[in-house]
């Protein structure tokens, strides 16, 4: 797995940390990151992403959409949940807690999704 911007920086950090403490307690006579300029190595850091958010109109659009039951629902769990599609269509019922409003999703980047209405859908859904 390629890491990304963010997590090279953070183990960068850990590693400096780690360097300076050493030094600091004399177990070695300096951090091999001294004068190392993070930028120089890994490049500046990327723009962040622009998320798209759907609007009313959108979720309205989806959601009276001509579909199968099945589909429909599908749209509105993944309005509701904001998972990736390929989390919902991989889901186990067992890593569905609805007692706990918790469902686990394995191997994905969250891990472990609170099941939380991020947007105010219609009561078609």
């Amino acid at each position: 797995m390629k890491a990304g911007w963010v997590e090279l920086f953070t183990l960068w950090c850990a590693l400096r940390g780690v360097f300076k403490h050493a030094t600091g307690k004399k177990v070695i006579v300096a951090s091999p990151c001294a004068r190392i300029q993070f930028e120089a190595i890994i490049g500046k850091r990327p723009e962040v992403r622009k998320r798209l958010m759907p609007t009313d109109e959108e979720i309205q659009v989806l959601t009276h959409a001509a579909m199968s039951e099945e589909n429909r629902l599908s749209v509105c769990i993944l309005l509701a949940t904001s998972v990736r599609a390929s989390e919902l269509f991989t889901a186990q019922r067992a890593d569905v807690f609805l007692d706990e409003a918790r469902w686990h999703i394995p191997a994905s980047k969250p891990g472990l999704q609170w099941i939380s209405q991020k947007h105010s859908l219609p009561a078609i859904c």
